[in-house]
């Protein structure tokens, strides 16, 4: 997989569902990992400036963010 992509000059290598997440370094290309989403409820995110990221869901956050953004539209 690595030799390939340094072959046709890409600077990273998506896959995902291996049960494994995690983002590495090798042989000057990234690697992406999404992981699961049963076992380890891990996603990829990209942000508006192209970078990506591994999350992983985690319910208490998302009711506090949701409160949060509630809050935010009732005193707008």
């Amino acid at each position: 997989m690595f030799a390939m992509a340094r072959e046709r000059k890409a600077a990273g290598i998506i896959t995902g569902h291996i049960h494994q997440p995690g983002i590495l370094q090798r042989e000057g290309v990234t690697y992406y990992n999404t992981g699961d989403w049963v076992e380890h409820c891990t996603l990829l995110a990209e942000h508006r400036d192209g970078t990506l990221e591994l999350l992983q869901w985690d319910e208490t956050r998302m009711r506090e963010a949701e409160t949060s953004a509630r809050d935010c539209r009732s005193t707008a």
